[in-house]
């Protein structure tokens, strides 16, 4: 009985890594683009750059949903369509990128700006709550 839990377990571990196989090797259906991407916080907000060179802007959509912020786009090559392209390097295609924005973050604040080349989301920051007991004064 354990021999053939045994090779029961090997054949199973045998398909998996032959599906394993085919999906790297199977040739991608839709080039991506994977912009770099830098996220930092300053006092009052939060900032997310994104390089986006040869993006237009009507071609981004920014918008926050369920504590996150939700950036997209494509990025498209012309003049590989014209031509033989002899070495190809420059990535292209459509992206997304989800950032989860912090607690503190105020979505009703977020502004984006793309100007050479890359993409600054802003997303302001509400003020700290007090974290202890906060006296408050009785008026007469």
């Amino acid at each position: 009985m354990r021999m053939r839990t045994l090779l029961e377990l090997q054949d199973e571990f045998d398909r998996a890594f032959r599906e394993a196989r085919a999906w790297r090797e199977a040739p991608a259906t839709t080039p991506s683009f994977d912009p770099p991407t830098d996220i930092s916080r300053t006092a009052d907000s939060y900032l997310i750059r994104l390089d986006l060179p040869g993006v237009s802007r009507e071609g981004l959509r920014v918008y926050a949903e369920h504590g996150a912020l939700h950036l997209a786009g494509r990025k498209t090559l012309p003049d590989r369509e014209s031509g033989q392209v002899l070495r190809g390097e420059r990535q292209s295609g459509p992206f997304t990128r989800t950032v989860a924005l912090p607690s503190d973050a105020d979505v009703g604040t977020v502004t984006a700006r793309l100007r050479d080349g890359v993409l600054t989301v802003q997303v302001g920051r509400v003020a700290p709550q007090a974290s202890g007991p906060v006296e408050v004064p009785v008026e007469a």
